[in-house]
C-alpha cells in the first residue's frame, strides 16, 4: 500500500517533466524556425541596404542591373578603415580621368539650322572660325577669307589696264630728243608723271578672273627748245584723271575721267609778244576696251567726249593702236617691241595724229613696270595743244618708263 502511494508521485512527477521537455524541445524548433526564416528574409550584411539600392524595381531591366552591380564596387567598404583608405588612394589616380571625362557635360555643338546661310557659306564659317588678327587684317591678300578667294589690296602692285606704249598722252616718265623735219628745228620732249592703283578687288586664286580696280594717274607734258637762249620752255600740257579698270581674261577695260589743258611758258612770250594765246581745255569722259591677241600682241580702242570744252577744241576724240611687246627669257636681257598709236580729234577734222616707236624693253617681274629704249616717229597736230595750228613731223630717240 505504502509502495502505490510513493509510485504514483513519481509517475507524476515523471510525466511534468516529460511534458516540461517536450515544451522545450517545441519551443526550440519554434525559435530555430523563427531565426531561420528571419535570416532568409533579413539582410547578410549591412552593405546590402547599397546593393538592393542599385537593383531595378521592374523585371524589364534586369538585365542592366546585373551589369550595374558589377560597376559599383563596394568591397573597399568591408574592409578595415586602414586597408580601405590605401585602396582608395590607388584607385582614384586609375579612375579620375575616365570619371572626370564621364562626369564633365560635353561641349554644346554649334547652332545650326537647314538651308541657312552658315552651313551653305564656307566664306561665313571660315570667318566665324577664324579670329582677327594683325596678319589677317594688312596682308596684301588676306588668308582664309576664301569665298572665291576675293579680297581687296589697298594700293596694289601693277595695272589691269596697261598704258599705251604709243600714246603721246599717256602719263610716264619721259624724255624724247626729236628733230622737226617741217621747222627744222631740235626739240625736247620731257613727262613727269605716273599712273597708280588705289585700290583692287579680285581672285587670287584665278589670275585670268574677274578684276577691278581704281587708278590716279597725272603727269605734266613739257617742251624745252635746247637751242634757243637758256634752254627755253615752249609750253607744258597738264593732265589728270580718275579711272575704273577691270580686267577679264584677255579683255580689260577702263571708264572714267580725265582733263588736260595747256600753258605757254613765260620765256617763250617773253620772247614771242605776238603770240595770241589760246586757253585749251578739255573735261572728258572716256571709255577704253584692250584685247591680248596673245601673250605679246594687243589691240585696243578707246572714245572720249569732253563735257567741258574751251580754246578750238571739240567734244570727240578718238584712240586706235596695236603693239607687239614680246616678254624677255629674263628680266636683264630684255626683249624687243613695236607700237603703233592714231589720234584723233574733231576740231582737226578728218587728219588725225600718228605716233610709231620701236626699241628695245625690260620689265619688271611683280612690279610689271617697263623700262624701253628706242625710236620714236610722230606725225600730226603739235603734240603742245597750245600751238593749235601747227603740224609737227618728229623723228628722234629717247627713253620711257611705263607704269
Amino acid at each position: 500500500m505504502r509502495f502505490t502511494c510513493l509510485l504514483i508521485p513519481a509517475l507524476a512527477a515523471t510525466s511534468l517533466v516529460a511534458n516540461s521537455l517536450k515544451a522545450d524541445v517545441l519551443s526550440g524548433r519554434a525559435s530555430l524556425d523563427f531565426v531561420a526564416e528571419n535570416a532568409a528574409s533579413s539582410p547578410r550584411s549591412w552593405l546590402d541596404p547599397l546593393r538592393e539600392s542599385r537593383k531595378p524595381r521592374s523585371a524589364a531591366k534586369s538585365e542592366d542591373s546585373t551589369q550595374d552591380d558589377a560597376e559599383f564596387d563596394l568591397s573597399e567598404y568591408s574592409q578595415s578603415p586602414e586597408q580601405a583608405s590605401r585602396n582608395s588612394a590607388t584607385r582614384v589616380i586609375a579612375v579620375s580621368e575616365p570619371l572626370l571625362a564621364s562626369s564633365l557635360p560635353k561641349p554644346a555643338e554649334p547652332a545650326s539650322y537647314p538651308g541657312s546661310d552658315l552651313e551653305s557659306d564656307p566664306f561665313q564659317q571660315s570667318i566665324r572660325h577664324q579670329p582677327m588678327s594683325p596678319q589677317s587684317v594688312f596682308a596684301e591678300c588676306p588668308p582664309d577669307q576664301n569665298h572665291q578667294n576675293v579680297c581687296w589690296q589697298v594700293l596694289p602692285k601693277g595695272l589691269l589696264y596697261r598704258t599705251y606704249l604709243a600714246g603721246e598722252k599717256e602719263p610716264r616718265m619721259q624724255f624724247l630728243s626729236l628733230y622737226d623735219t617741217r621747222s627744222k628745228r631740235k626739240v625736247w620732249d620731257a613727262v613727269l608723271g605716273g599712273r597708280v592703283g588705289l585700290i583692287r578687288k579680285s581672285d587670287t586664286c584665278d589670275p585670268n578672273g574677274d578684276a577691278f580696280q581704281l587708278d590716279l594717274e597725272g603727269a605734266v607734258f613739257a617742251r624745252v627748245l635746247p637751242d634757243e637762249e637758256s634752254t627755253m620752255l615752249e609750253g607744258s600740257d597738264y593732265r589728270v584723271g580718275l579711272y575704273g579698270t577691270w580686267r577679264r581674261d584677255r579683255f580689260a577695260y577702263r571708264a572714267g575721267y580725265y582733263h588736260i589743258s595747256s600753258h605757254v611758258g613765260d620765256e617763250f612770250l617773253i620772247a614771242n609778244p605776238a603770240f595770241n594765246r589760246i586757253n585749251y581745255v578739255r573735261d572728258s569722259l572716256l571709255a577704253g576696251v584692250s584685247y591680248d591677241l596673245s601673250d605679246i600682241t594687243r589691240i585696243y580702242g578707246e572714245l572720249g567726249y569732253a563735257l567741258g570744252v574751251e580754246g578750238g577744241a571739240e567734244p570727240l576724240e578718238l584712240q586706235l593702236g596695236t603693239e607687239y611687246a614680246p616678254k624677255a627669257q629674263t628680266p636683264a636681257s630684255g626683249a624687243p617691241f613695236f607700237a603703233v598709236n592714231g589720234h584723233w580729234r574733231q576740231e582737226f577734222g578728218t587728219s588725225p595724229g600718228a605716233n610709231v616707236v620701236t626699241g628695245w624693253g625690260w620689265q619688271g617681274v611683280e612690279t610689271k613696270r617697263r623700262l624701253r629704249l628706242g625710236l620714236n616717229y610722230y606725225n600730226g597736230p603739235s603734240l603742245q595743244y597750245e600751238f593749235f595750228d601747227r603740224w609737227e613731223n618728229l623723228v628722234g630717240a629717247g627713253i620711257w618708263m611705263d607704269y
